[in-house]
């Protein structure tokens, strides 16, 4: 497991980082030729993530980290007419209503 260390930090949330520290000392625990630290094993965790679980999960994310605002600031830019605005917002608008994202809202 000798891979190259590249100089990238990443901020984990309080629960992401109590459960790295919790994992590393349950396989550390009365182990000492287990050497393991939060850095190793989030690397391990994140290329295991990849191989298995992203492809299944990916349309999962992308509904968690959808931010509504941004596309249809994407929709407003890549419409080239009237015509092609109108027709984007109101596939958007149907399809936002059938997923639930838009309720008792009326837009003109």
């Amino acid at each position: 497991m000798n891979k190259e260390v590249v100089g990238r930090r990443v901020g984990l949330d309080i629960e992401a980082t109590e459960l790295l520290e919790k994992s590393v000392k349950e396989l550390k625990e009365g182990k000492a030729y287990i050497k393991v630290n939060e850095s190793k094993l989030a690397s391990k965790v994140i290329r295991l993530y990849f191989t298995k679980h992203h492809k299944k999960e990916k349309t999962a994310l992308e509904k968690e980290f959808f931010d509504q605002k941004s596309y249809l600031q994407e929709i407003i830019k890549k419409s080239n007419n009237n015509e092609e605005l109108l027709s984007s917002m109101s596939s958007y608008l149907s399809k936002s209503k059938k997923r639930g994202r838009i309720e008792n809202k009326e837009f003109n």
